[in-house]
């Protein structure tokens, strides 16, 4: 009985790659290839999807929010120049890095006695034109702090352009800058409505 079910079900029978009738079980490189071709899009489109994703979280404190239409046009359009230099450079564009960042300063949080009440040592770096921040508060140390905040804001915009990088991937040059004006007027939009 138990040999009967065994031969259904191919069980004590050797592989040799030959199926039963004859057919190699195999896949041939053609096959092969079909498959990575295939994973390799299906990644690339989940790369370009999760791209998408970070950017509109790194755009939520985009500062158009309060703007006039011609104003907010004005800021987006500056914003995906901004982008356009950003990707050639593959680093955050900067003409003058003292005027295109904000530094705030703020009392720290968290344990650190009276001095942490008193001075106000926390550093929020802000960079105007995206309005993404970084805070740093670990040292007591104002200049420390400005210099961590820094560091952290730029690793953050050096993402930003990364992710523009991936998402414009397979956009032709001279249609990137009106599918960021696109994509960052759909943002501004749904913060108005």
């Amino acid at each position: 009985m138990w040999e009967i079910e065994d031969s259904f079900s191919g069980i004590g029978e050797k592989s040799s790659g030959v199926d039963k009738e004859g057919k190699n079980e195999h896949k041939g490189p053609k096959t092969s290839r079909e498959v990575d071709s295939f994973n390799k899009e299906n990644a690339e489109k989940n790369r370009a999807e999760q791209s998408q994703i970070n950017l509109k979280k790194d755009l939520e404190h985009f500062p158009s929010k309060n703007l006039s239409e011609g104003r907010a046009f004005e800021l987006i359009q500056n914003y995906s120049d901004w982008v356009g230099k950003s990707l050639q450079d593959k680093y955050p564009f900067f003409t003058n890095i003292d005027k295109e960042i904000e530094y705030i300063q703020t009392r720290s949080s968290g344990p650190g006695g009276q001095n942490v009440n008193k001075t106000s040592t926390a550093v929020i770096a802000k960079h105007l034109l995206t309005g993404m921040f970084s805070r740093s508060e670990d040292s007591r140390d104002m200049i420390v702090n400005k210099r961590d905040a820094s560091s952290k804001l730029l690793f953050k915009l050096e993402k930003h352009i990364k992710n523009w990088g991936i998402y414009l991937k397979n956009v032709p040059v001279e249609k990137r800058q009106e599918r960021i004006v696109s994509f960052v007027k759909d943002i501004h939009d749904e913060k108005i409505n």
